[in-house]
């Protein structure tokens, strides 16, 4: 399907700039999904580490992964993020991603942390 612009002038692929996955789960305590879409499972790799696997695998390892996160616990004030990252590895395959959760914005360091919400979307072509 395309979309075109209220003047006419610029037109967009819709199904090219669809999310072709996301997912919203909880690492804290015990692993939960609370909702997803393409997500065929998920590993969890220890504190503040996980994998999303996917049911349709990506043509390649160059799609667009981003995460957040909310808070550490429910009463925390300070905000975290989730990001595709596992030190020097390479996160990005066409079956699935791994992620790091728990940078805070106002510290200089990553503290690895289980979140009470992490959510995360992909953006590429689908084999």
């Amino acid at each position: 399907a395309v979309a075109t612009s209220d003047g006419g002038a610029a037109t967009t692929s819709i199904v090219q700039g669809l999310c072709k996955a996301w997912i919203n789960y909880k690492q804290a305590a015990t692993f939960v999904t609370n909702d997803s879409f393409n997500i065929s499972s998920v590993n969890d790799d220890g504190a503040g580490l996980g994998d999303t696997n996917y049911t349709n695998n990506f043509d390649n390892a160059n799609y667009a992964a981003a995460g957040a996160s909310g808070r550490y616990t429910l009463t925390t004030s300070s905000a975290y993020w989730t990001f595709p990252t596992r030190g020097s590895d390479s996160v990005y395959s066409t079956s699935s991603t791994s992620w790091t959760s728990g940078y805070n914005p106002s510290s200089s360091t990553l503290t690895v942390l289980d979140m009470v919400l992490n959510i995360v979307n992909i953006h590429g072509d689908l084999a």
